[in-house]
């Protein structure tokens, strides 16, 4: 008999504990920043360079914050389970995959060291399986969904 799926949602709180700012919280980057000044198009327009800063000082962080041990804990299940385990996210940072995840579904925003893609190894029937789950609660719609990581980077999805 096999087990049931589980699914697993993580925000920005995962990662706080390894160091990297959230954007909501109580003195997270939003109550610093404008987020209009750094998160659109006019923002960019008025100053490139500000934007761009901004950015590169976030990448600079994500690629200095190691893993913590919750990130270890959920590869730890995903590789011990015995049945299908998905983690979902906003996060742009690859805390997870460094953490050693395997299936980790991006929504939203993507990532801050590359552009999100689907996983050729199944990914368009993954999602399909995950699907009545994510859309049940109505929280989120498929269309926001944008890509699916794994470890090993995937390839592009071939539809």
């Amino acid at each position: 008999m096999s087990k049931p799926a589980i699914v697993i949602l993580t925000g920005a709180g995962i990662s706080a504990e390894s160091g990297l700012g959230t954007f909501r919280d109580v003195g997270g980057l939003w109550s610093r920043y404008d987020w209009r000044d750094l998160a659109t198009p006019e923002g960019f327009a008025r100053d490139p360079g500000f934007v761009l800063d901004f950015y590169n000082w976030r990448r600079e962080r994500v690629r200095a914050a190691d893993p913590n041990p919750a990130h270890v804990a959920l590869a730890r299940l995903q590789r011990d389970y015995g049945g299908p385990v998905t983690i979902v996210t906003q996060n742009v940072d690859d805390l997870h995959e460094r953490g050693l995840s395997d299936q980790i579904l991006l929504v939203c925003c993507g990532e801050m060291g590359r552009t999100p893609r689907l996983n050729a190894r199944g990914g368009r029937d993954h999602w399909a399986n995950l699907a009545p789950l994510l859309l049940a609660g109505g929280g989120l719609r498929g269309g926001q969904v944008i890509g699916q990581s794994t470890r090993d980077g995937g390839q592009p999805a071939s539809d």
